[in-house]
């Protein structure tokens, strides 16, 4: 219960078994055999066969059937190796209680996982943001033309876009350089889009303007 095949898992998802429940179960399960083979294992076996299996198998060996021989031996000695390890997967069973109190474990578990990974993804797009303002930062002239583009459009797609640049240059001058500068280009550029009230109406909704 511990670690389900993707067979397993994908069975569990389609009968909508509860995830913590499902994970809670596994907590304390025994472990799957191990899939290794030691030496020591295989010498165990080999010693304990009967005569008559080893003259079999030789005896296919001769007669050309090596994989018919070696398909046979490696499923007996795997048959062999689950019965061996039986004993070792046993547990004791667990009341529907206990299940119950490894199930919320596992929630919270998973609750907590879950914040980190939004605290990491969080943290992942911040570095992403500053790394993307600074890159503006480095020639506010160019960017600054950049929005000349959409405006001319004079498209609600263009004002749209237009304004997303421009919440953009205010970020980076606050991050880079000084809201003073990005103001006194913000005023150039309102100077002469004056007539463009439905672009005034979104900078304004932005935040970044204000009317006089």
């Amino acid at each position: 219960m511990g670690n389900l095949t993707a067979s397993q898992q994908a069975l569990a998802e389609f009968f909508e078994v509860d995830p913590d429940l499902l994970a809670g179960a596994g907590m304390g399960s025994p472990s799957a055999p191990k899939a290794e083979i030691s030496p020591r294992e295989m010498d165990r076996w080999i010693d304990a066969l009967p005569r008559e299996e080893v003259n079999s198998t030789l005896k296919q060996l001769l007669e050309g059937k090596g994989q018919q021989a070696g398909r046979s031996i490696r499923n007996r000695f795997a048959s062999w190796r689950r019965g061996s390890q039986t004993g070792d997967m046993d547990a004791p069973r667990r009341t529907v209680g206990e299940l119950r109190q490894n199930a919320e474990k596992a929630r919270q578990i998973r609750l907590e996982k879950q914040k980190r990974d939004r605290k990491q993804r969080e943290i992942n797009r911040r570095e992403k943001r500053k790394a993307y303002l600074k890159n503006l930062s480095s020639d506010f002239p160019k960017v600054w033309a950049l929005v000349k583009e959409p405006v001319e459009c004079g498209s609600a797609r263009g004002y749209d876009e237009a304004c997303r640049i421009l919440v953009d240059i205010a970020e980076a001058h606050d991050l880079f350089a000084t809201k003073k500068q990005f103001q006194n280009e913000l005023k150039k550029f309102i100077a002469g889009h004056l007539r463009r009230k439905a672009l005034i109406q979104r900078l304004v909704k932005a935040g970044i303007w204000k009317e006089e």
